[in-house]
């Protein structure tokens, strides 16, 4: 019995992939896991789903604390039950630190190995030693993430990004299309697309040659883009890949997008509205300052994407950012180096005692 979980939908992907990569392995494998809608395609039992876990940043995970801790509950309380002979924790970093001290505590002897490396390079540095406590394996998608473990005995390997998989290197004109990509989440989706759309009707004005098109991750998207004023086409989350080999421009929230439209060279702003508590953790407590926040501009080490994180943003600062973007160059691929992350996880799981 192999465990997985999935806690947002950056984790889907990769995660099914490794439910791919374990039944190639071994047919006869059982598989239960918190899964999103791509794990689900495939032969597993499903103990909750990853849209369960819908919450970013300090006020949303505070206002759903009983329900996450509910979450929490029944997550430890299967894998106690069902004994794996690995739990694989697939990114949303904190929480399964959480559920992996709460598992030992509880006297699980199982593996337990962590997908996408926390953000210990930018913040929190006294995660590394939980870490190494509480997991025996951690697998980083970043190539410059191995070596903050390196004085530890916790065992790291880095395997590459599947998106470098999933994404081919463009072909084909690009369209006069200025691409919006507000986020997931009702949170996020809330912040960032009122900024989003002024921005990009200050921009339409100067370019009436261009076409806004925006992500519909929700419902909530096309009423937002309405009450503004805003005729745009809409694309499903499935589409964003079409989207994007359409797009000339992009304005998208931070995450893992952002690294999608750098493989798909999309010139893009980078936007992140925080709530004043989260600002006030970031700059304050935490003491996070990186010279970038972007992945993009972090792995190429110079900033490509322009960024706007804070509280009151500026649309028309967004809007000339667009006007004068680079585009974003095959660099990023080569840093990368194109690896099969799935299979080399499973390899590295199934060459070693477990």
């Amino acid at each position: 019995m192999i465990f997985l979980s999935a806690g947002e939908k950056s984790g889907d992907l990769l995660g099914s992939k490794i439910i791919k990569a374990l039944q190639q392995h071994d047919p006869q494998v059982e598989i239960a896991a918190v899964a999103g809608p791509l794990m689900r395609q495939s032969t597993i039992t499903v103990v909750e789903e990853t849209e369960s876990f819908e919450v970013m940043g300090i006020i949303d995970v505070l206002s759903n604390s009983v329900s996450l801790l509910k979450l929490f509950l029944k997550i430890r309380e299967a894998i106690l039950r069902l004994r794996p002979q690995i739990v694989i924790l697939i990114d949303y970093a904190e929480y399964h630190l959480l559920l992996a001290k709460s598992l030992r505590k509880a006297g699980f002897k199982g593996k337990i190995a962590q997908v996408v490396c926390p953000s210990v390079w930018a913040w929190r540095k006294g995660r590394i030693r939980s870490l190494e406590s509480h997991f025996d394996y951690l697998f980083c998608l970043f190539p410059f993430e191995p070596s903050y473990f390196s004085h530890t005995k916790l065992e790291v390997f880095y395997v590459g990004h599947p998106l470098t998989e999933q994404i081919p290197p463009p072909k084909g004109r690009r369209e006069k299309i200025l691409s919006l990509f507000p986020g997931s989440r009702k949170g996020e989706i809330k912040r960032n697309l009122p900024l989003q759309l002024k921005a990009a009707k200050e921009f339409i004005k100067e370019h009436p040659e261009f076409k806004i098109a925006v992500s519909l991750a929700r419902p909530e998207v096309e009423k937002i883009c309405k009450k503004e004023g805003i005729k745009a086409q809409y694309f499903a989350p499935k589409d964003n890949c079409q989207l994007m080999k359409k797009s000339a421009l992009s304005i998208a929230k931070s995450g893992t997008i952002n690294l999608e439209l750098a493989l798909h060279q999309v010139p893009t702003v980078v936007t992140y509205v925080m709530s004043k508590l989260d600002y006030f953790l970031a700059k304050y407590i935490f003491k996070i300052a990186l010279p970038h926040l972007c992945i993009v501009n972090i792995l190429l080490n110079k900033k490509v994407f322009p960024e706007h994180y804070g509280i009151h943003l500026c649309a028309k600062k967004i809007c000339e950012d667009l006007k004068n973007l680079p585009n974003p160059t095959m660099e990023l691929r080569d840093i990368l180096k194109e690896k099969k992350s799935a299979e080399e996880i499973v390899a590295i799981l199934f060459s070693s005692p477990l």
